[in-house]
Order: structure tokens, then sequence, then C-alpha cells
């Protein structure tokens, strides 16, 4: 028996019953045999499968040697404690060696049929009973903060083996790579998809271009794209309010079901003129992006992030009139099947478009990928108040959730791309907020401080613990 236990197993064990001689202390009473499985249920809520597995097995085995050992002593008239069986395991508590055989034929029972659903079920049984009492005590704690007082035990502790890689989605996804991928599209320019959208309602290939490079660029939602527009910030008023409402109808854009040459060159200088009359000193053009959101309900009250401006300083001039082209898709009118199956459809594409190009991928790069690689990207070289204005998210975790999992910002770094720039008062209400929310879960957090220093209050009377 003592030869298939191997340091792992023994390491194992050796964490399990310090851990749970850490966290049954906070009752004040001695722990037993019976709070090892209370300590792995605990425990289950916040380790991976893999690793729960291991460590029920490294508990069973020991239980199981030992068990054995004692059998084979029996037989030979010799009597032996549990203490014995493990010299090989230093610095464990009393009450773990001097355990009874009893208490540890059950453990090794209950161990042996329980399954990890069964533990996690149990793990949350446990937390909700001796954290409920505490509430009442302490309304201004979160309940991860209760549950640490009430158990010693908190997802810090366990956040090393809760960490996953990145998934392939969150890689970085560079101007040069998208073009490759657009490459392997059908032929056509943007403005062609754009005019193929009003004259015969095609999901074209250029159209398809302008989308995913107005994502790449901006990190619009895909239901954004149709809600945007640009905005002279001087005057407030759109750049193409000059523009008649019959201009971008059907029977002017293309008679015949084909798309009018002179009406397409006719555009081609309208946009032009509006490149030249704003470009101005140091990039700055005076040109904004107003995005509605198509998350109004998600709106934070404190950020009002219904409609988020992005000030298009610097870009490139085919960037803009990408840019100025998605944002005339509003002036079509599309209804809402139209719209989703433009988005939908065009995704897909893109998608299948990447794994040509990129087949090593686990996944493809759609429309919404483009927009985790925006901010992926962004979270390396702009401070997290400037990517959460820009890409209208109010909490920090959320953002957190979009780009690489370890993406870091860092003054040194320079940015590899172009980025819009957030508006000033949005900026600013965005970094008070966060402020205050830091700041008030600093203070209520205690699970960075130690354990023995905390207010400790009466365990017994409260959770139910006896003595």
């Amino acid at each position: 028996m003592g030869s298939k236990l191997s340091a792992k197993h023994i390491e194992l064990t050796r964490k399990v019953v310090l851990k749970t001689n850490q966290r049954v202390s906070h009752s004040g009473r001695t722990p037993k045999p019976d709070d090892i499985l209370d300590q792995l249920s605990i425990r289950s809520i916040y380790l991976n499968k893999s690793t729960m597995m291991w460590e029920r097995k490294t508990i069973r085995d020991i239980l199981a040697r030992s068990l054995g050992m004692r059998e084979e002593m029996a037989k030979a008239g010799k009597r032996v404690d549990f203490g014995s069986t493990i010299a090989e395991l230093n610095d464990l508590p009393e009450w773990f060696v001097s355990a009874h055989w009893t208490d540890l034929r059950l453990l090794h029972e209950v161990l042996a049929n329980i399954t990890i659903k069964g533990l996690k079920g149990k793990g949350s049984e446990i937390m909700d009973k001796v954290s409920a009492p505490l509430i009442p005590h302490y309304p201004l704690l979160l309940a991860a903060d209760i549950q640490f007082l009430a158990t010693g035990i908190s997802d810090r502790i366990f956040s090393p083996t809760k960490r996953k890689p990145p998934k392939a989605n969150w890689q970085s996804i560079s101007r040069k790579d998208l073009e490759k991928i657009l490459d392997r599209l059908q032929p056509g320019t943007e403005m062609e998809g754009f005019c193929n959208l009003f004259a015969k309602g095609n999901n074209s290939p250029g159209m398809i271009r302008l989308l995913a490079r107005a994502i790449w660029l901006t990190g619009m939602r895909s239901g954004e794209l149709f809600n945007c527009k640009v905005v002279d910030n001087k005057n407030g008023k759109e750049v193409f309010s000059f523009l008649e409402p019959g201009y971008f109808l059907k029977d002017n854009i293309a008679p015949d079901q084909d798309i009018s040459i002179d009406w397409l060159e006719g555009f081609g200088k309208t946009l032009d003129g509006i490149i030249e009359s704003h470009s101005g000193k140091d990039g700055d053009n005076g040109l904004v992006l107003h995005i509605l959101t198509s998350k109004t309900r998600n709106s934070s009250k404190l950020i009002n992030n219904e409609t988020r401006v992005q000030r298009l300083v610097g870009i490139g001039r085919d960037d803009l009139k990408t840019i100025l082209l998605t944002s005339c898709i509003r002036k079509g009118m599309l209804s809402g099947t139209q719209k989703r199956v433009l988005s939908n459809d065009g995704s897909r594409n893109l998608g299948k478009a990447s794994q040509l190009v990129f087949p090593d991928r686990r996944d493809r790069i759609t429309f919404h990928t483009l927009r985790h690689a925006f901010i992926d990207e962004a979270r390396k070289s702009l401070p997290p108040e400037e990517v959460g204005t820009l890409s209208g998210h109010t909490s920090i975790r959320t953002m957190r959730g979009y780009g690489g999992k370890y993406s870091r910002y860092s003054r040194k770094r320079k940015s590899s791309r172009w980025f819009p720039k957030p508006e000033e008062n949005a900026l600013a209400t965005t970094k008070e907020v966060w402020k205050s929310k830091r700041l008030r879960i600093q203070k209520n957090d205690l699970r960075h401080e130690d354990p023995w220093t905390l207010p400790d209050p009466d365990f017994n009377e409260l959770t139910g613990f006896e003595p």
C-alpha cells in the first residue's frame, strides 16, 4: 500500500488537512475527521473538477492505506493507532493524527461514494448555513466577505487554480491579419457594398468589408453599426444633414436595379468634400462619432452610456471614409429583420473566410471577435477608464471579460494602432464613478486582511457550532 502513495498524494493531503484546521479554528472548537469532508465540499465551489478529483482521491488513498495496515496488524494480534501508519506526514495537527478509527472509516466510506456534484451541493449548503446568521450584522459587506468571516475561505485563496488560458477569440487581431481574411472574400469595395445594400438589399462582400473594418476601428457592437452617426463637434450637426431625405432612396440610387455610375461618383465626391473640409491641424478634424448602444437596459444609472461619443482625432483618410459610410447605413431605415440578417450572415461569411486563412484557430473570427480585439489592444495601451468609455462598459469587471484575461495597461507601451479619443465629460464621469467604487470595495472587502486580526464574532452563537 505504501508504494502507491506518491509525493503529490502526501503534499495534497497535508494541504487539505491544514486548511481544515485553519477553517474550523474560526469556530473555536477542535476539528474532527468529518470536517475534512466539509473542507473538500467548500473547496469544490472554487476549484476545478480535475483538482477536486485529485484531492478527494489523495485523502481516500491515505485512509485506505492506513485502514489496510490496521487490518493486517489486527490479524497478527497487534493493535496500531492511526498516527503510526502515517509517519511520512509531518507537521500535521494532533486532532488528525490521533483520530479514532471509526471516524476515519466513516470518512473513507463517504469519500468513496460521494460525487463531485454531491460535494458542490454540500459545499453550497454549508456556506449558506454559516453565513446567513452574519448577514444582519454586516449589511454593508459583500457576500464573499461574509463567507470569508464565517469560514476563513474566499475566492482569492483559490484564484491561481481558477485561472484559465485565454480563449482563441481573445488573441490580438492586427490590421494585417484582418486584411488577409477580407482578401479571401469575393471582389467588392466598401462603396460597392454600401450601394448594393440600398439598391438590391444584398449582403455583398463589400458590405462585410465595411462592417468588419468599422468594428475593428471603433469597437462597436454589431447592432450599433446601424445606430451611429458622425457629427461636427463645432456646431453639433450631423455631417450628412445637408442631404435631402430622399437621397438614399432606391429609385435615386439605382435606376433599373443597377448602381448608377453618376450617383456613385457624386457620392464619392461628397465624402471627399467632407473629409477635406474637416482636415484640421494636429489631426483634429473636429468630427465625433455618436454611438447609440444596443444595451440601453444595462446602462448604468451613474454613467449615462446610452449614447457614447468617440472623437475621431488623428484618423487616416481611408479609415475616416469607412466610418462615414457606416454612419450612412442608418439612413436606409432598415427593419429589425434586415439588420439581423445583415449582421448574422456577414459575421458567418467572415468566419468562414477566417478559417481558410487561419485554420489553426479553435474558433472563427466574427464581428464580435473584432470587438474583443479592439478592447484587448486598448487595455494594453490606454487607461482603464478610457477603455470603458470607448467600449460602453460601466463596470470594470465586465470590461475585463473582454480581451486577454491578463492584459495589463502600461504607460510605457505605445499603441500599435489608431484609437479614437473618448469624450471629455464622459471620461471624467467614468473616472469619478470608478474611483468611488474602488474606495467602497477597499473599505468593505476584508479578504485581503489576515483572518486572525479581524473582529471575530461569536461563532458559537451565530453559526450553531458546538464547542
